[in-house]
């Protein structure tokens, strides 16, 4: 049987609800990744409807720095418009 993941949204959004704080992953090697990230946020907020809720992002895969996709710049720039 296949499930659609929006069959899971009132699950997700209960998850979302009893959060107190967030903290949202992302690869530095992967442009999708780093672009959901902004979905992810909106989902949250619109579950939460309080802007001070802690939400914090982090860029993993530093190491890798021959696969970088995101820069650092790009980073920052969206960790400021999520605030």
């Amino acid at each position: 049987m296949y499930v659609l993941q929006e069959d899971y949204a009132a699950i997700r959004d209960n998850y979302f609800r009893s959060g107190e704080g967030f903290l949202c992953i992302f690869s530095l090697t992967s442009r999708e990744t780093f672009e959901d990230m902004e979905d992810f946020h909106d989902q949250v907020m619109r579950v939460h409807e309080d802007e001070s809720i802690p939400f914090i992002l982090c860029g993993n895969k530093c190491d890798l720095a021959e696969g970088r996709v995101v820069t650092r710049a790009e980073a920052e720039a969206k960790a400021a418009k999520v605030r």
